[in-house]
């Protein structure tokens, strides 16, 4: 939330396993709760989509409508109806902000076409934000369209130290306890 706040759309650079899909989530679900922390991107509505949903993308299909499609695949029956609009009006507005997962998944001719389609969503509307999690190897030309390229922070050997410990606390106090109680004497 803080790299985003002077308006700029990202490329959130890293190795598999550093924290990137993590990273989206928590920023959807941290926009989602309308928290504090957003500052000045309170009202943005997030859009957390796996670039592999996107494809393929038919030839002369407009970029909002892939969005939409890919979008419109995860959600129920009752709120299908009314969410092309919804996400239209947010991109029309410049409340929306695309949080797209899994560019680093995909090999580079895939890349180039999911990077071609948030071109022509650039285009359409200069007001949408993006986010975007891709390898290091390849940007697949995200620079050349203005992302800026930050990468979450790694932890490092006490950190991994913490969390290893703090998850053993909680698997003895919770899961461990619970299969126990669940355990039956032959």
């Amino acid at each position: 939330a803080q790299a985003l706040q002077g308006g700029a759309n990202l490329a959130l650079v890293g190795k598999p396993g550093l924290g990137k899909s993590v990273t989206l989530a928590h920023l959807a679900s941290t926009l989602a709760r309308q928290e504090d922390t957003t500052g000045a991107l309170s009202g943005i509505t997030p859009y957390l989509v796996h670039a592999a949903d996107i494809l393929p993308i038919r030839p002369n299909q407009a970029a909002l409508e892939a969005l939409i499609e890919a979008i419109s695949a995860n959600v129920s029956a009752l709120t299908l109806p009314r969410l092309p609009h919804f996400i239209r009006s947010t991109f029309n507005d410049g409340s929306a902000l695309l949080l797209l997962d899994g560019l680093d998944e995909l090999p580079p001719e895939q890349v180039d076409q999911v990077v071609g389609l948030l071109a022509g969503l650039l285009d359409a509307y200069p007001q949408a934000r993006i986010v975007a999690a891709v390898s290091p190897e390849y940007l697949g030309g995200l620079t050349r369209l203005g992302f800026q390229v930050v990468s979450p922070a790694a932890w490092d050997e006490q950190d991994k130290l913490n969390f290893i410990n703090k998850w053993s606390e909680l698997w003895s106090s919770f899961i461990a306890r619970e299969k126990d109680r669940q355990r039956i004497d032959v």
